[in-house]
């Protein structure tokens, strides 16, 4: 599947606080063009699957309540307290708990990874979204990651493409990328399939190191905050690169 991450869209007026609003008050002059100083997954069209899914939804022009089939089950809970009132195990259990420098800490240690794998069934897996992408040494990434893999037998990882997301697989098992390979061939829809190609290409197994985060010393907001600094950075590299200062100023107004 082709994804297009080159289209520049005009957002202005189209629920975009991005675009739409100014902070703090300031009223620039009419003319000035503003230009936001983030990248997010907003700001690309959504995925091809997700345009047809409502289309089709759409056929029915009624939006009435609805309710989720008895196959179902919808516990709201804090997830580790959950699993610490539970004897049940399971094939998957996906942590997207992680947004930017907002990291709960007591699903960021390893007493918490601990009880994601006593509550896994033999081959089973985590699967942790990383919201910041870093390659810093001592970074949140690195401090999460050697978490797990202190924690589990096998630590993969793989970069999304576009934006600043990692993925993180971690199993007890050590036939994960056979029984992935096995599961791929089974797919019957195309662009699935191709989604998982590209997964599987990416897929890089993960050494850990000696940055263990823990219920008594897991500081995930200071770490949060030196990612947000080196995405900022990587950002301004870009403007110092091609613009001068009097560009940058003519642009503002100034």
């Amino acid at each position: 599947m082709k994804y297009d991450f080159t289209t520049i869209l005009d957002r202005a007026g189209h629920d975009s606080l991005a675009a739409d609003a100014v902070p703090f008050d300031v009223q620039p002059d009419p003319d000035v063009r503003k230009i936001p100083m983030w990248v997010a997954d907003m700001s690309f069209p959504a995925a091809p699957p997700i345009i047809e899914a409502i289309e089709k939804r759409l056929e029915m022009p009624n939006f009435g309540y609805f309710s989720l089939p008895d196959s179902v089950e919808v516990a709201v809970a804090d997830g580790r307290a959950f699993l610490s009132a539970s004897d049940e195990l399971f094939d998957v259990i996906m942590v997207d708990a992680y947004q930017d420098i907002t990291i709960p800490f007591q699903l960021s240690s390893v007493e918490f990874f601990s009880e994601v794998s006593r509550h896994l069934k033999p081959e089973g897996v985590m699967v942790v979204n990383l919201n910041m992408t870093s390659r810093e040494n001592g970074s949140l990434n690195e401090y999460l990651c050697d978490t797990m893999a202190s924690v589990f037998k096998r630590t993969y990882i793989a970069d999304v493409a576009g934006n600043t997301n990692t993925e993180v697989f971690c199993t007890n098992a050590d036939t994960l990328e056979q029984t992935f390979d096995e599961s791929r061939a089974k797919l019957t829809n195309a662009r699935y399939a191709e989604m998982m190609a590209t997964v599987a290409q990416r897929l890089t197994e993960y050494t850990g190191g000696s940055n263990i985060l823990t219920d008594d010393k897991a500081p995930v907001e200071l770490l949060g905050m030196r990612v947000l600094d080196e995405l900022i950075a990587g950002e301004l590299s870009y403007y110092k690169s091609n613009f001068s200062m009097d560009d940058i100023m003519g642009m503002l107004g100034a």
